[in-house]
Parts: C-alpha cells; sequence; structure tokens
C-alpha cells in the first residue's frame, strides 16, 4: 500500500511539473477586419533554430486546427530547414502558389 502511494504522489507530482511547464501563448494577432470565408489549405510554420522542436511542435499544432473541410500541413513537408536555417522567402512564396495554401499559421517557439 505504501510503495502504491508514494507511486500515486510521483505521478501526480510529474502531471504538476509537466502542467507547469507546458507552453504559454505570449502574442496573438488577428486581422479584426477579415471578412472572407474559412481557410481550406493552412500551412503550420514554426520559428526557431532546433528543427526536431520545429516539427514537434507543427504536428501538435496541425492536429489541433486540422478539422473537416480542411486541410492543415506542416511546413517541413515541404521546406527543408536544417539546425537555424532561414527560410527562403522566394521559396515560401512559391510553395505558397504552387500548394494553393489560403493561410499560414506562424508561430516563433521561444523557450
Amino acid at each position: 500500500m505504501r510503495t502504491k502511494s508514494i507511486l500515486l504522489a510521483a505521478m501526480l507530482t510529474s502531471l504538476a511539473a509537466l502542467a507547469l511547464a507546458s507552453p504559454k501563448l505570449e502574442l496573438s494577432w488577428k486581422n479584426p477586419t477579415y471578412t472572407g470565408g474559412t481557410f481550406k489549405n493552412i500551412l503550420v510554420l514554426a520559428l526557431n533554430g532546433r528543427a526536431v522542436n520545429r516539427a514537434e511542435f507543427e504536428d501538435e499544432l496541425v492536429a489541433a486546427i486540422s478539422r473537416p473541410g480542411a486541410k492543415a500541413s506542416p511546413s517541413y513537408e515541404f521546406i527543408a530547414r536544417p539546425e537555424a536555417t532561414p527560410i527562403d522567402k522566394n521559396d515560401l512564396r512559391e510553395l505558397v502558389r504552387q500548394q494553393n495554401i489560403d493561410a499560414i499559421v506562424v508561430a516563433l517557439l521561444t523557450k
């Protein structure tokens, strides 16, 4: 019984630590005058220096915003960006045109 209590306390402590360490939205912007329709093809683009963190974040955000009638895709499927490599604006414009992307969700990962 004592072992179960200790294990339960350890699990609860771990969950509390995870909740405190979860990402926090520091800044958000939305065009208040937008009157167009819904978006059909969304590109999720995370900005930071670590490729593995970008990919994980993009996958999670794609899963969170996907819905019937709309396709969300992570940027790493289209743009190869090794560690700390900047995005070429011309490549991004070409991607948007070729893939008929009508919205881009951009996030800067700070921690």
